[in-house]
């Protein structure tokens, strides 16, 4: 990965990184986070391919969500994303594709809206280039 980028969505600013195979670009890494979990913030890294697909989800920070039911969000929750490409995802009680966690319905909604966050910069940084 090189060095750390900004990239601002809906006046927010968060970082990324640009992610290199033999010298060629094949990725990005958004950090990307709220405070909207129901403990709180959550953080989380998506990383996206040079298509603009998810290839997938990290949590880096849901500690303040509850064990075993928001905490669950690094788990096999993580996994729905994977291939999608939609900035505009919800989870499936809010009309969309996104499978809430039984539960934890405001986790689930932190955790996507995150993931939404960092397609919508992959298209600010695509949009640029």
């Amino acid at each position: 990965f090189g060095d750390k980028q900004s990239v601002e969505v809906d006046g927010t600013s968060y970082d990324y990184y640009v992610g290199s195979v033999d010298g060629k670009e094949a990725g990005y890494a958004f950090i990307t986070g709220n405070n909207e979990g129901y403990g709180g913030a959550i953080k989380i890294v998506t990383g996206i391919d040079m298509e603009g697909n998810i290839t997938g989800v990290y949590t880096l920070d849901i500690s303040n969500e509850t064990p075993g039911l928001g905490q669950n969000a690094s788990g096999k929750f993580k996994d729905q994303f994977v291939g999608k490409a939609d900035e505009n995802l919800s989870v499936n009680k809010d009309g969309g594709s996104v499978e809430a966690m039984s539960g934890a319905t405001i986790t689930s909604r932190a955790v996507t809206k995150a993931v939404a966050t960092a397609v919508k910069a992959y298209n600010n940084v695509k949009g640029a280039a």
